[in-house]
């Protein structure tokens, strides 16, 4: 089994050694062993378990949702398996909705866009605002100094 410093597992993720420290102290990853010479030893065990956490973070899930996940799945007898299916349905619907407010902020900003002239002037045309031209018009200044 190979064991791995800090260093180490940090580079094989690109990840900082400092958020290995983080995972530690926040109980994300278990008490490490140390080898003869004081410095931290990680085993295959522990680069799963970093893998799985950069992989749910990549998914959107905060560490205290990944922690909750861990603690999920590490039960051996795996009673929570309908807990766990609710929470990553949860976490899914989540993720769709959120979809779905960036894409009507899409659609939004496009209309809103469409009342600045060439010169990032604004323009009011009632046509394209028939509704409220005023937080048309401040949403979209907002947008060009972003």
């Amino acid at each position: 089994m190979d064991k791995y410093t800090r260093k180490e597992l940090a580079e094989l993720f690109n990840i900082g050694k400092e958020t290995l420290r983080y995972y530690e102290n926040i109980n994300l990853l278990p008490n490490t062993t140390r080898n003869k010479s004081g410095y931290r030893v990680y085993s295959e065990e522990d680069v799963l378990r970093v893998k799985f956490i950069l992989q749910m973070k990549d998914y959107g899930f905060s560490l205290r949702e990944i922690s909750d996940l861990i603690k999920m799945v590490s039960n051996d007898k795996c009673a929570n398996q309908d807990k766990l299916v609710e929470y990553i349905d949860n976490k899914i619907t989540g993720v769709v909705n959120h979809i779905k407010e960036l894409y009507q902020f899409d659609d939004y900003s496009k209309y809103v866009s469409t009342a600045f002239d060439a010169n990032k002037k604004l323009k009011c045309r009632k046509e394209v605002f028939p509704e409220d031209c005023k937080k048309a018009f401040e949403l979209g200044k907002r947008l060009v100094q972003m």
